[in-house]
């Protein structure tokens, strides 16, 4: 007798576990599906790609790669020289943003950006770093 009851007193917990993690999974798949109804076929499984970060060029680099740092301010970049802003770099912000690889957008664009410009860049892949290194595929200016 005593056996049986602690079986039931175990099973129980675990099937009302299991019932509970169903129906959490359950009510996140109707979530995802409802969200990318309005969306064509081919877009849905985009929309979780798509990856943007906005802040300041600090620095660009001649293998292609641009330094973008989503927490400066314009007053920390403006009337700075290279060697203010290295410094600066060095001391607050080691580690901190975005390496951007750019080898995919317009040479033009490219040619445009400054150092102190505020940008959305628009990425797709990414690895874990300090900073962050990303492969851009879209580069705006923000005007301010």
């Amino acid at each position: 007798m005593g056996f049986k009851l602690l079986f039931l007193a175990l099973c129980i917990p675990i099937v009302f576990l299991a019932a509970c993690s169903s129906n959490n999974h359950t009510q996140n798949e109707q979530e995802t599906s409802s969200s990318n109804e309005n969306l064509p076929t081919d877009e849905k499984e985009e929309v979780s790609q798509i990856n943007f970060e906005e802040g300041y060029i600090v620095k660009k680099f001649n293998d292609g790669k641009l330094w973008v740092i989503p927490e400066m301010t314009t007053a920390e970049i403006t009337g700075k020289d290279q060697k203010q802003l290295n410094d600066l770099l060095n001391e607050k912000y080691e580690g901190k943003g975005f390496h951007f690889s750019v080898e995919d957008i317009d040479e033009e664009i490219l040619s445009s950006l400054q150092i102190g410009q505020k940008v959305k860049v628009t990425f797709d892949k990414y690895g874990h770093s300090a900073p962050m290194a990303a492969h851009a595929t879209k580069i705006e200016v923000i005007e301010e």
